[in-house]
């Protein structure tokens, strides 16, 4: 939203709850999104199959790659959001598990 994508667009078909969609967006906005990271999220993406009983091998993402990707983009985006919100203090840093 720092950079002008509205909360329309965020809640809209082509990106709503699709993180490689979303992740894809972001990287065009320029946030740095390491390799690894885009292709952990298309398989969190795939996340969204676990609403439903489907039987069969598939590939999950682990908690501690959520955290790496997490702690990424706090370090990122904490700053900017930060001073958008007229925050003095500095983010905390993100500690993973």
């Amino acid at each position: 939203m720092l950079n002008g994508v509205t909360i329309e667009e965020l809640r809209s078909r082509a990106l709503g709850h699709n993180l490689k969609m979303l992740t894809g967006r972001a990287v065009k906005l320029g946030l740095d999104v390491p390799k690894v990271h885009r292709q952990s999220m298309e398989v969190a993406n795939e996340a969204i199959l676990d609403r439903y009983i489907e039987t069969g091998a598939r590939t999950v993402l682990l908690p501690e790659g959520l955290s790496e990707i997490c702690s990424n983009l706090h370090e990122q985006i904490g700053p900017a959001v930060y001073l958008a919100a007229g925050l003095s203090r500095k983010p905390e840093p993100y500690h993973s598990i």
